[in-house]
């Protein structure tokens, strides 16, 4: 997350992603960049932000 690597862990039962940051990001605006790859070595790369309002 904005250009910084963190560990996800996939639930493919329920086809969900997590991740489970030790710290909250800050309020604003994030970026993410997602690379997947299969055990045969398929790639894709999704790319997106999403906001955190302040409280």
């Amino acid at each position: 997350m904005d250009g910084v690597r963190v560990p996800t862990e996939w639930d493919a039962e329920k086809r969900v992603l997590r991740w489970r940051p030790l710290v909250p990001p800050a309020a604003g605006r994030h970026h993410y960049r997602l690379l997947v790859q299969d055990r045969v070595g398929n790639r894709t790369v999704r790319t997106g932000a999403f906001v955190i309002a302040s409280r």
